[in-house]
């Protein structure tokens, strides 16, 4: 099995709901994102099949997110708690928007990772 990580970033604000603290205020981030795939076979070129077409499909899904307040993208109608702009969340959206795109290809996208932190990562599996 070939495995392919793509990494890219993009900047955005955010605030939570329901908490008592300084994430209650309208705050920003870069948040970094790397995206796993797999694939069992090598394209023509002796290469990870479409990385171009993946590269792009990331690149378009992240431009929806960049220097947006990431509470009107993945905040639910509701604006419930368990809704917030977390990493967690984001990853998650990121992962289904890239799924769509990655139906066209035969490769799978296995994982997505999200920082806001130098300290911290999330990841979402589907």
């Amino acid at each position: 099995m070939y495995h392919l990580c793509l990494k890219d970033k993009f900047n955005a604000s955010h605030f939570f709901l329901g908490v008592r603290s300084s994430d209650a205020n309208m705050h920003g981030h870069t948040w970094r994102v790397e995206v796993l795939y797999e694939s069992s076979a090598l394209d023509g070129m002796g290469e990870f099949p479409r990385r171009k077409d993946l590269r792009k499909g990331l690149t378009l899904t992240l431009m929806d997110l960049d220097f947006s307040c990431l509470n009107s993208i993945l905040q639910g109608p509701e604006g419930k708690n368990e809704d917030n702009p977390t990493s967690e969340n984001a990853a998650r959206w990121i992962y289904n928007k890239l799924k769509e795109e990655v139906k066209k290809t035969g490769v799978r996208l296995t994982t997505v990772i999200v920082s806001d932190a130098e300290d911290l990562w999330v990841s979402y599996s589907g």
